[in-house]
């Protein structure tokens, strides 16, 4: 009876979280909102997935559905960017979502997520620059320690696009896996950081 593995509770947060909204007003620059688990300039970024419109109402109704219609409290965890974490709660109290705030160093957020404790986190991720959707997608998604979704159709597409030497193939697998990651609102995709540099 976990709120966090009904689907529409996840998909619920998903339209409670007005991206656009923080975007503008708390990160202004060159920054952009995703709809899909991973960069648009990652090769295999597939960018048609079903995306979440900001909708508090909508949230409200299908949190309902899934049986939550006064909403239900949970613990939220971050380690960097407190006023964004902050802001995503206050979005989240207004469709009746309680989230605590456990603010930790990443470190030891890894962990207790490895171990399977944290229902709910806002996290960062660069890929280690590597424009290829394997570096992020297929570290989250593949049975790893950080795999919360553990959806073994998901990782067998993943692996399908991590081991083909066929572009085709590749683009193939990971647009099934990364529209059912959106399908099944497994994330939330948020935004884009940009860093800017003078030489």
């Amino acid at each position: 009876n976990e709120p966090m593995k009904n689907p529409k509770v996840r998909q619920a947060i998903n339209m409670a979280i007005n991206r656009q909204g923080i975007v503008d007003a708390l990160m202004k620059g060159s920054t952009k909102v995703v709809n899909s688990a991973c960069a648009p300039n990652q090769f295999g970024c597939e960018q048609n997935v079903t995306a979440y419109p900001y909708d508090p109402e909508k949230a409200k109704a299908l949190l309902a559905e899934a049986g939550y219609p006064k909403g239900f409290s949970l613990d939220f965890y971050a380690y960097r960017d407190r006023p964004l974490a902050e802001a995503m709660i206050g979005m989240l109290a207004d469709v009746g979502i309680t989230a605590n705030l456990n603010f930790l160093q990443y470190s030891t957020l890894r962990e207790k997520r490895i171990k399977g404790e944290i229902p709910l986190s806002f996290q960062t991720w660069g890929s280690n620059s590597v424009a290829d959707v394997s570096a992020i997608t297929s570290s989250f998604f593949r049975m790893g320690g950080e795999d919360d979704a553990r959806d073994p159709q998901v990782a067998a597409l993943l692996e399908k696009g991590d081991s083909s030497t066929d572009e085709g193939e590749r683009k193939d697998a990971y647009a099934k896996a990364l529209s059912m990651i959106a399908d099944k609102a497994y994330w939330v995709p948020l935004w884009l950081y940009s860093t800017n540099y003078v030489m």
